[in-house]
């Protein structure tokens, strides 16, 4: 049973690793909006700015680190069940997985368009809209996934009370 209570433990560590990258997206976000809204971004003709090279470049991390992190989980959550037995705890666990590949799909999809946009893609004033949804994207993805974690969080604090009693 302290094999399945550290796997449950791995996991929540990275959730915080996961948490710390995601204030440095939205910062990053926020430097690329603010500077939108005060001009000092790219013009008609410019090339894409530095800030949505940072941008894309926290968006790749995330993107990577999200993936590796589901897997890790994924199979982690296996074997726990596999220590523990089957239970009911592991019945909530389907529609966690259906939610890490749209997790994984949300994040594609803002990775796309901060390519877009920085290949040159996406006409000027096309492009200013498109940076500022970014943003709002970012903070929308944010939210969905702190609800995910933290349904994974009542999950494991749940698994762990149950390997703790026996």
């Amino acid at each position: 049973m302290n094999e399945a209570v550290r796997i449950l433990n791995e996991i929540q560590a990275e959730h915080r690793v996961i948490n710390e990258q995601f204030d440095t997206l939205a910062r990053a976000a926020t430097q690329l909006a603010d500077n939108q809204a005060t001009k000092q971004g790219p013009r008609s003709g410019e090339a894409p700015s530095v800030e949505l090279g940072k941008l894309q470049s926290q968006l790749d991390i995330i993107g990577r680190t999200l993936e590796a992190h589901f897997t890790r989980e994924e199979v982690g959550l296996d074997d726990v069940a596999r220590l523990v037995g089957a239970s009911a705890e592991f019945q909530d666990l389907t529609p966690l997985m259906r939610e890490h590949r749209d997790l994984l799909e949300y994040v594609s999809a803002l990775r796309n368009s901060a390519r877009d946009i920085r290949s040159g893609d996406v006409q000027a004033g096309v492009r200013e809209a498109t940076e500022a949804d970014i943003k709002a994207s970012i903070l929308s993805f944010s939210g969905k996934l702190a609800q995910h974690v933290k349904l994974e969080g009542a999950l494991f604090t749940k698994l762990k009370s149950r390997l703790e009693t026996g």
